[in-house]
């Protein structure tokens, strides 16, 4: 049952604008993924920020700042690369109902039980605003954990998610956007799909051959 659930993810190009999503049904399906999420000595050290269906300014800057990142990286013009009928995928920034945006975030109340083990000379990063850099890599891998989870509470829910990559690292470049204070980790849009990419991926004969790689090369049994 589970896996034909999973079967149902396809990334989306765009989203129905016109379908918003109750916000009430989002924050079910946020708490769930929560709930069932396990993070490293319950820090949970990362926040995820809620854009909303009204917050359409907010997901242009976003989507502004995907497009400036790709245009630093690929060394390009986007105005050259794209056309006006033809944007990038992380389009769906723009008519997604949901845009959640994961940050980092430290601990400033630790639990009982994690003030018991700090006291007893447990150090733990998490709790220091001054060494969150530290946690870097333990709250991409918890988010990918909660976004895993979340993709797949909303797909029984026949609601679907994306997720994007491509926006600038650097804090300095979200200064514009103030809840963000810490490094952003994920872009996931949530909405109903209109559009996905396997429906117009026959630009070329050789995208329809962009498959992953084979099982044996990922996964190594002993």
């Amino acid at each position: 049952m589970l896996e034909k659930i999973l079967a149902k993810r396809k990334y989306v190009m765009d989203y129905c604008s016109r379908t918003k999503i109750d916000k009430d049904i989002i924050r079910d399906l946020l708490h769930s993924a929560w709930a069932v999420t396990p993070s490293k000595n319950n820090f949970m050290p990362y926040k995820v920020h809620v854009v909303g269906p009204k917050q359409q300014m907010i997901k242009h800057k976003v989507f502004k700042k995907c497009m400036a990142n790709e245009e630093a990286g690929d060394n390009i013009n986007a105005t050259q690369r794209y056309s006006k009928d033809q944007l990038p995928n992380y389009r769906n920034i723009l008519s997604c109902s949901h845009l959640l945006i994961f940050t980092q975030r430290y601990e400033p109340d630790p639990n009982p039980f994690q003030k018991w083990l700090i006291d007893r000379g447990h150090n733990y990063p998490a709790a220091d605003r001054n060494r969150i850099a530290e946690c870097y890599s333990s709250a991409m891998l918890e988010v990918g954990l909660f976004a895993a989870a979340f993709g797949a509470l909303c797909l029984e829910k026949n609601i679907d998610t994306s997720f994007t990559g491509c926006f600038p690292g650097d804090l300095k470049k979200w200064q514009d956007i103030d809840f963000v204070d810490q490094t952003p980790l994920l872009l996931m849009t949530v909405g109903i799909g209109k559009v996905y990419r396997q429906d117009i991926i026959q630009y070329t004969d050789l995208e329809k051959e962009d498959y992953k790689p084979n099982f044996e090369k990922v996964v190594n049994i002993l």
